[in-house]
């Protein structure tokens, strides 16, 4: 930074750029690699040099650097540059060079000698407005004194204001140009206003009008002074008018060494308003100056030629905005800017904003000066100026590509009709990947309309591109000559044109005339004056303002004695301002009396229409009179307009006309509609707030009163408003002269949403007080928030979120100030502020060290009558509250305190707040005393309220419960990790007695952890196996729509629900209980039960959850489990499962860590309590109950083992379970994560858990078990159609032939797939069991064919439709090598031919048995058909009455039978 140093306290930041969005290079090297400093962000920013000596003692000093201001946006507004030689930093006086407004994008150069007697900086300030950009590069300071290098010829930039600067007349041509302005009766066919002030006194030069004779061909010349070039580039810039039927021609000429070249010219009316010109001049080493030619037309009585504002600049032009100069030829090559979507609009005021030419011919496309559809009659749009019957065509630069639709919009007017009824505009998009040179083919948007007479808005969807892009607009066919064809006001947007939002409307034409300024407002001939206090004239105008009913304050008039003719009119016009798409109101405020009052007109001017609005002759009072016009015509809507008001004074009139307007306002409704609501409102009282805030007062009757009003400015102040206002400057206040009364005031309204903030000063002393209520149309008011006297009466921050009651409807809100009794008492409130949404952060501290003798910045919930308070004297002396402090140990110290009474409810919760903490990473000690000696029941409880959580803790930290004695109380905690800043929350419960006072002092919150005493060894609290009749504190969340129930046995519903508890399942003499859920009525779907365990403690050891869950029934829905952390409010989803799972206990387990995870992949256990969740949900029917039991917390470890290389063989006989063994089930075999509920567990059947009295002919699974081992088994009974179970072996190594051998059983309609899967996923089928009868075990060998990958076996068994059979598996084994006694084919793997383990003689005696087997079975079959075919005809002939009586019970059971009978007669 070359020893200058930017200034850290200013509002924005000088910055070094390397060129920007608009193309910008830096001045040294000219190109966009070089650097120079740039203003960042909007306010004032300041460099400062070194320290310099002074002129006195180190000689003189030069500065030179070069500067570029210029708007980004034309309704930006202007900045300043100023420059300051100083010594001292802080106030630098006046400035020795400032420069302020659109200069342009170029790099101009600045010259100061430095002057000064004692040592000195320079500092470098720029006040940077919105869209303005200002840059400065090249700072040099020279000990000598400037010598003019960089000091541009003062009078060859020229804006004819004093005198014509040197220019001269040429004696040798036919006609004079001369200085002129619009009121001096000789602008003839010339401008109304000159262009340097846009008014009529304004100076510029023309081509005199009143020479004769007037011919055809009669030139008129005039010669600036000489330019010395310090510079290789010089840029000209001027603004001119040429209006008239052919008005003939006007030339600008630059003269070097005697040889002069054109360089720029216009010919015919290029209609009534100034236009900017410009052209380049390259390579100028030797002086020059210019030469302005005007050349009569054919009709040379009629027309002007007139310029102004001349200017010479270095560098090079930013665009030309005329018709290029005829010797300069065209680039044919250029580089496109790629910009962001946000930045590729363009409302061609400035430049083309990088737009161009798509197929070369750039001077069909050209900027006119002309009413556009951003500013108006001043403003630029893209326009044809000249036509092409094969289409001409622009477009934008290179636009970053996006994953999003995008919307373009735009507006164009055509209002030719045959230029128009062709295809006058044409949409296409173009990817950058493909080149600048496109065939264009395929428009996305073709204009549907012939012609339309004003500006159109179109909105295009653009589809999503991968690649940047451009837009190009197309024009095509037409005549040889076009009224008006323009482009204007293009905008993209990241997102969908039906997601765009319209911005909301803001009037820029207000005034009340107070700010110092006419608002923008424009005047002919400045008889309108500002002015404040009655008008000179007596019997006329005003005495007062309106805005304030003061005499300070501010009106525009028009005096009627200063020589006013009569039926004169002198007018004023406010700047044009958008209409709209609806109707809009113009509200001000008027004074029209006097005996010689003539009128007052109000007019609107559209583009294309000049309306009669309003008009008034005199008002009957002296008083203000509000004017309103409603503006509803549709034909008007989206136009620009500018209202005019005209004061005409009467004939024959005296001197007693003066005529006033004040408070104009343009409203987006109609006149009769109530104010709109407002969403912000911040009132400091500087003015009545009846004026500037629009607050009213509330006074219904005799009994109420409206605060009183203390504006320091009137001189005039009450005792209490003067014991106030020290420090403060105006307020609202109520004191006890208004005793007996009630006082109240009411806000403007404000629109709905969920959440203001409301903030504001306020003091209340002694017995007075503050209600904030709600006020709504349809409600009275509701209380909110009351606030009672302060320790001190001093004025004190109040911050209030509000969360409206009342949806979609507005509100107010009322301040009421509550009357005490206390002669002292007084009430008062300042700088209130409602703005919606969330209040602010408060600041963020560090450390917390408070003892409550200065103020800490703790926030109390004072929207209770009795809330937290700081002590004094008087506190000291109640019974039930400490006399001394901690801090001192004495009376005078302080403390907070909060007393509760029987008359607050329990449930009203109170807090008091902390400042914020910054988080930090690290345990912090966080220590306070505390007084609680009240009732039995009355508690204090600690809370860590963490920002980043979005929701108030809901269990404490730290809690402490009944009588403590009467003594302060040591309390030392950790404060853990948190995610985000945080804050501490004290709040304290009464507990319903009849008094509970609770106090603290001397809270710290340390950097350190706490020094702990050894805790004892940890144990579990939320075991329980649910017998205990208060289930082992377990208890239902109060949110939840349903409960879970404490039951044993079988639930009532049928075909749901476990048969007994999980604890006893084996034990026939002892039922035990589960926790569950009923589905049944008057239980809707995703209705929810919530079951919440103790507090278990905290533990660095690894904890793992194990609890057994059931969940049998066509409709079950979902079962979750949640770790609620109490210090981190977290409440995170730690397991589910959905669906039916069959109607037997399965056992869960999961790790129950809070874990802290670092960047090398290491992670920590963070000591934490918590809580577990266990929430059941409806499903779509009854048959959807739910069961826990037997809940466990074991100190080991969840992480699942690392991943074992595969093995060459691998077995498992299943007698210690299947994970043991290496397998693997209930996989999810398509990997898509979408058949999880399809894909059920095996079932485990422990051989040692048969009971002695169970008989083999009764059991199942003991008859299968004979030889005491134990296996897998699966019913389809207790699944549906189409579920599965999986099976998966261990990883199998590649490359070997292998053997695999297993026993199975197999009835009813299961189908069971063998197959292999390759670690890329590859299926391979080896096996397909036959669906038929084995109801004992077999034993099966089965060959599988070398695999080119690491791969498993997967055993498969899919639930056919009549759900019906057992499937069991075990003793599984994989070993090398093929089967002994198995044929292997080495075709592909689709059936392997199974083992011969009998001799063909067993094989035939099988196949007799078998066929005398199914011979009787048929026979018995249609006997049974015969019988039934019976029982039904008599059935049918003799029909039996039915039984109205019946039961639901008994009809189910009957159902029953009849399926029991009917699976009998299948079989």
């Amino acid at each position: 930074m070359c020893t200058i140093k930017k200034d850290k306290t200013a509002s924005a930041r000088w910055i070094r750029w390397s060129g920007d969005s608009a193309g910008s290079v830096d001045h040294t090297y000219g190109n966009s690699s070089g650097f120079f400093m740039s203003v960042y962000n909007y306010g004032t920013a300041r460099l400062l040099t070194k320290e310099y000596t002074s002129v006195f003692e180190g000689g003189p000093k030069c500065l030179t650097f070069w500067y570029k201001m210029y708007k980004q946006k034309t309704y930006a507004a202007d900045g300043t540059i100023r420059v300051y030689q100083t010594y001292n930093e802080t106030h630098f006086g006046e400035p020795i060079w400032k420069v302020t407004g659109d200069l342009g994008n170029v790099w101009r150069p600045i010259e100061l000698d430095l002057t000064s007697d004692t040592d000195f900086k320079i500092v470098i300030e720029a006040d940077r407005r919105h869209s303005t950009s200002m840059s400065i590069d090249d700072v040099v300071i020279t000990d000598e004194k400037c010598s003019g290098t960089y000091s541009l010829n003062p009078d060859i930039s020229c804006n004819f204001e004093d005198n014509l600067c040197g220019y001269q007349t040429d004696p040798t041509v036919d006609v004079d140009w001369i200085r002129q302005q619009a009121d001096d009766g000789m602008s003839g066919d010339g401008p109304d206003e000159d262009h340097t002030f846009g008014f009529d006194y304004g100076h510029y030069l023309c081509v005199n009008p009143n020479t004769t004779p007037r011919l055809s061909g009669h030139r008129a010349r005039i010669i600036s002074p000489i330019q010395n070039t310090t510079a290789d580039d010089y840029c000209v810039l001027f603004w001119y008018y040429v209006s008239g039927s052919n008005v003939g021609k006007l030339k600008v000429f630059a003269e070097q060494n005697n040889k002069k070249a054109l360089m720029w010219n216009v010919r015919g009316d290029q209609r009534s308003s100034w236009h900017r010109g410009s052209f380049q001049l390259t390579n100028t080493d030797d002086p020059f100056r210019l030469i302005f030619e005007a050349i009569r037309g054919s009709n040379p009585s009629q027309g002007a030629f007139c310029f102004d504002d001349v200017d010479v600049l270095s560098g090079i032009c930013p665009i030309h905005y005329t018709t290029p100069t005829p010797t300069e030829p065209l680039p044919t090559e250029r580089t496109w800017q790629v910009k962001n979507i946000d930045d590729a609009g363009c409302t061609f005021e400035n430049d083309t904003c990088g737009y161009g030419s798509y197929d070369g011919m750039e001077s069909s496309w050209q900027i006119m000066s002309a009413y556009d559809r951003t500013v108006g009659p001043e403003g630029h749009y893209l326009g044809l100026n000249k036509i092409n019957y094969n289409g001409v065509r622009f477009r934008t630069p290179y636009i970053h590509s996006t994953s999003v639709s995008n919307c373009l919009m735009f507006y164009y007017m055509c209002t030719d009709y045959y230029w128009c009824k062709g295809r006058p505009l044409s949409i296409y998009i173009m990817d950058q990947a493909a080149g600048d040179k496109q065939l264009l083919i395929d428009p996305i948007w073709i204009t549907n309309e012939y012609k339309t007479d004003h500006w159109k808005k179109i909105q295009i969807d653009l589809p999503p591109t991968n690649d940047n892009f451009t837009v190009v607009f197309e024009s095509m066919y037409g005549r040889p000559y076009i009224r008006m064809f323009g482009i204007d006001d293009v905008v993209f947007y990241d997102q969908k044109c039906s997601a765009v939002k319209p911005e909301p409307f803001k009037s820029t034409i207000d005034c009340d005339f107070e700010g110092g300024e006419m608002c923008g407002y424009i005047q002919r001939g400045n008889r309108w004056r500002r002015f404040q206090g009655p008008t000179p004239s007596l019997g006329t105008g005003p005495d007062n303002d309106h805005t304030f009913n003061k005499a300070e304050g501010h009106y525009i008039y028009v005096e009627a004695s200063l020589g006013r003719r009569a039926g004169g009119v002198t007018s004023i016009s406010t700047p044009y301002i958008r209409h709209i798409n609806g109707p809009m109101c113009l509200k001000f405020w008027y004074h029209m009396y006097g005996e010689d009052i003539g009128s007052l007109t109000v007019r609107g001017k559209y583009r294309l229409s000049d309306m009669h609005l309003w008009y008034k002759t005199s008002t009957p009072t002296s008083e203000w009179s509000l004017g309103t016009i409603d503006l509803n015509n549709n034909a008007v809507f989206d136009e620009l307009i500018k209202f005019t008001f005209q004061a005409s004074s009467a004939r024959g009139a005296g001197y007693k006309g003066d005529i006033a307007l004040d408070d104009i306002k343009l409203l987006p409704n109609a006149c009769n509609s109530p104010e709109p609501a407002i969403t912000h409102s911040y009132c400091t009282f500087k003015e009545h707030p009846s004026n500037k805030c629009n607050y009213r007062d509330y006074v219904p009757n005799y009994m109420w009163h409206p605060w009183k009003y203390q504006d320091k400015t009137s001189g005039t102040a009450s005792e209490t408003s003067i014991k106030i206002s020290k420090g403060v400057n105006s307020f609202l206040y109520a004191d006890i002269h208004e005793e007996n009364k009630n006082v109240a005031i009411i806000t403007p309204e404000f629109k709905y949403a969920k959440r203001y903030c409301l903030q504001m000063l306020y003091i209340i002393k002694e017995d007075f007080g503050l209600n904030i209520n709600f006020v709504h149309h349809t409600t009275s008011k509701t209380l909110i928030s009351s606030l009672t006297r302060q320790m001190a009466p001093l004025w004190a921050k109040y911050t209030l979120e509000l969360e409206t009651t009342t949806p979609d409807e507005q509100f107010s809100i009322m301040f009421e100030a509550k009357i005490g009794h206390a002669i002292n008492g007084f009430v008062a409130i300042d700088d209130v502020m409602i703005s919606k949404g969330h209040c602010p952060i408060p600041e963020v501290m560090d450390k917390i060290d408070c003892s409550f003798e200065k103020d800490c910045a703790f926030s109390t919930n004072t929207s209770l009558l009795n809330g937290w308070q700081l002590s004094d004297k008087e506190t000291h002396t109640h019974k039930r509250l400490p006399n001394i402090d901690n801090t001192y140990g004495t009376p005078s110290g302080h403390y907070y305190f909060i007393s509760f009474r029987h008359t607050q409810p329990p449930t009203e919760r109170n807090f008091l707040r902390t400042p914020v903490v910054e988080m930090t990473a690290n345990k912090r000690c966080f220590q306070f005393y505390y007084y609680l000696n009240s009732n039995a029941i009355s508690s204090l409880n600690v809370y860590v309220d963490d920002e980043s959580i979005k929701r108030f803790p809901v269990d404490p930290i730290w809690s402490s419960i009944g009588k403590k004695g009467n003594q302060w109380n040591l309390v030392q905690m950790d404060i853990e990790q948190t995610k985000g800043n945080y804050s501490i929350v004290f709040e304290p419960r009464s507990g319903g007695g009849k008094h509970a006072d609770i106090a603290i002092d001397d809270v710290i919150l340390l950097h350190n952890k706490c020094i702990k005493v050894p805790e004892p060894k940890w144990t579990s609290t939320i075991d329980c196996d649910f017998e205990s009749e208060n289930s082992c504190r377990y208890k239902n969340v109060r949110t939840a729509k349903c409960n879970w129930t404490r039951h044993g046995g079988k639930t009532k519903t049928k075909k749901t629900g476990p048969s007994n508890d999980h604890t006893y399942i084996l034990n026939d003499e002892k039922e035990g209980n589960y926790m569950y859920i009923e589905t049944s009525p008057p239980r809707i779907p995703f209705d929810s039960a919530e079951l919440s365990s103790p507090l278990l403690p905290a533990s660095v050891d690894s904890k793992c959850l194990h609890f057994w869950y059931h969940m049998h029934g066509n409709s079950v829905s979902s079962l979750e489990v949640y770790r609620i952390t109490p210090a981190l409010s977290e409440k995170k989803l730690l397991w589910s499962k959905n669906g039916e799972q069959g109607d037997h206990w399965r056992k869960a387990i999961l790790p129950l860590n809070v874990k802290r995870y670092f960047k090398n992949g290491s992670k920590e256990i963070i000591d934490h309590s918590m809580k577990v969740h266990f929430k059941g949900i409806v499903g779509y029917g009854y048959e959807g109950d739910i069961a826990i039991d037997d809940v466990k917390v074991v100190i080991m470890s969840c992480d699942p083992p690392p991943e074992s290389p595969p093995v060459n063989e691998t077995s498992c006989d299943f007698e210690n379970g299947v994970t043991r063994c290496g397998f693997e089930e209930n996989t999810n075999e398509d990997g898509s994560g979408d058949d999880r509920e399809n894909v059920l567990d095996w079932t485990f059947f422990n051989a040692s858990s048969i009971n002695g009295n169970q008989t083999i002919s009764n059991d199942t699974h003991v008859v299968l078990s004979q030889n005491q081992s134990s296996y897998i088994f699966a019913k389809a009974a207790e699944l549906k159609t189409g579920q599965r179970v999986v099976l998966t072996s261990p990883d199998i190594s590649a490359g070997l032939y292998n053997c695999l051998h297993y026993s199975y059983v197999s009835t009813g309609d299961f189908v069971i797939d063998i197959y292999t899967k390759s670690s890329s996923g590859k299926i391979g089928m080896v096996y397909a069991l036959p669906r038929r009868h084995q109801s004992t075990w077999r034993r099966h060998r089965v060959n599988i064919l070398p695999q080119e990958e690491t791969f498993t076996v997967v055993f498969e068994g899919v639930v056919g439709r009549l759900r019906t059979g057992f499937m069991a598996l075990d003793d599984v084994m994989i070993e090398n090598g093929k089967c002994t006694t198995v044929a292997v084919s080495e075709a592909p793997q689709t059936l392997v031919n199974e083992a011969t383990e009998q001799s063909k003689t067993t094989d035939s005696l099988s196949y007799k048995i078998t066929i005398a087997f199914l011979s009787v079975l048929f026979a018995i079959t249609m006997i049974l058909l015969v019988l039934l075919s019976i029982y039904y005809w008599k059935q049918l002939k003799h029909p039996k009455a039915s039984d109205d009586s019946t039961t639901d019970n008994e009809l189910r059971e009957k159902e029953e039978t009849d399926k029991n009978a009917y699976a009998s007669f299948e079989t």
